[in-house]
């Protein structure tokens, strides 16, 4: 699943946040492009705060 059908896909279910998490594994992606308002993106190493 690419980030647009991730999005799409999030948004369809009425998720309250989304949290790409294989991005970079194995291309050059960022997660801070996922394209949903609502999302969290991790930084290695550190604790997931939600809003």
């Amino acid at each position: 699943m690419n980030m647009t059908d991730a999005a799409r896909f999030a948004s369809a279910i009425g998720a309250k946040y989304a949290v790409p998490l294989h991005w970079g594994l194995f291309d050059s992606l960022n997660g801070a492009d996922f394209p949903l308002e609502n999302r969290i993106v991790p930084e290695f190493f550190c604790e997931i705060k939600l809003p």
